[in-house]
């Protein structure tokens, strides 16, 4: 059998194996027409094709139909394991099996929602009895997105008012924007003006929600700015300033409830009405059909199902 070239691999497709496969079983083109829905011509062809593919007869004609040659018998199973294992390709697994994965599931997000989603993690390894590698990620905004571009986040949950083509949300609950303050702040009390509040400093919080340009086009709506003496990306640490302060700082509202009291602070709705926020779980569009990430998102929705109706 002479070498193969590639002008020969574009001429071997899947019409062609079938054509070669049937006639090896049966040895009559009328079967294998009848059997593939074709007719004979495109039987007969398929026949000439092979023949000028692999340099050889392959068929020879005989009274009772036709007759493999050498050449033929020795193809049969390697091309059967060609078709077999493109089959296989149809046949990739539809739903994720816990047993079956050998990596470990990565999430990322603030320590509110990784609270919130842990717990659903183990009970499902504990239900599984199976070892399940967990890794949980904090990070801001920006690294989750960073983290699923370069493949070592599988899931992002977190505060996203838009996002980029190349990913892919969905909405697990609406927030609003908070004033979070040390207790006791004047500015934290339910009477304060906007025009009280915008005499106040602020640390930013730049990389937990979008809260921080809410409350600026709040601000530029009653003709307001506001002073900011510090920046960090992560919700507690800010938090852990304010406590000690009379800084104040903008957060999500079921942020701002499950983590200030904690820190010794209380928070209030902005005295002006500003747009809600969206809490969304994302992952990476080349990921759309990973079994993992439907089953994934499975646990997320039960996690916040609560949080979303209330």
């Amino acid at each position: 059998m002479s070498e193969i070239r590639p002008l020969h691999i574009r001429l071997l497709d899947v019409t062609v194996i079938l054509v070669f496969l049937g006639l090896m079983r049966h040895k009559k083109t009328t079967i294998v027409a009848e059997e593939l829905g074709v007719t004979q011509p495109a039987i007969s062809h398929a026949l000439k094709r092979l023949r000028t593919i692999y340099d050889d007869p392959l068929f020879l004609r005989v009274p009772h139909g036709l007759e493999p040659t050498a050449v033929a018998r020795e193809l049969e199973p390697l091309l059967q394991g060609a078709l077999e294992t493109l089959a296989e390709s149809l046949r990739r697994p539809k739903e994720f099996v816990p047993a079956q994965y050998a990596h470990a599931l990565r999430i990322a997000g603030c320590d509110f929602f990784l609270e919130k989603v842990l717990p659903k993690l183990l009970a499902k390894s504990f239900e599984f009895e199976i070892e399940m590698p967990i890794r949980t990620m904090r990070l801001a905004n920006e690294r989750m997105l960073a983290a699923l571009d370069n493949d070592t986040a599988d899931l992002v949950i977190g505060y996203f008012s838009e996002l980029p083509d190349q990913y892919r949300r969905e909405k697990l609950f609406a927030d609003k924007c908070r004033l979070v303050g040390r207790i006791g702040h004047p500015a934290v009390e339910a009477d304060a003006t906007i025009e009280f509040i915008s005499s106040h400093s602020f640390i930013a919080v730049t990389g937990a929600s979008s809260c921080e340009q809410i409350l600026d086009d709040a601000f530029a709506k009653a003709g307001l700015a506001r002073d900011r003496r510090a920046a960090a990306p992560l919700v507690q640490p800010v938090f852990s300033a304010l406590r000690s302060s009379d800084l104040l700082a903008a957060a999500p509202m079921r942020i701002a409830e499950a983590f200030g009291p904690g820190y010794g602070l209380q928070s209030r709705s902005l005295p002006i009405e500003t747009n809600e926020l969206e809490a969304v779980a994302a992952w990476h569009g080349k990921n759309e059909g990973n079994p993992l990430i439907a089953w994934l998102m499975t646990i997320v929705r039960s996690a916040f199902e609560q949080t979303n109706h209330t």
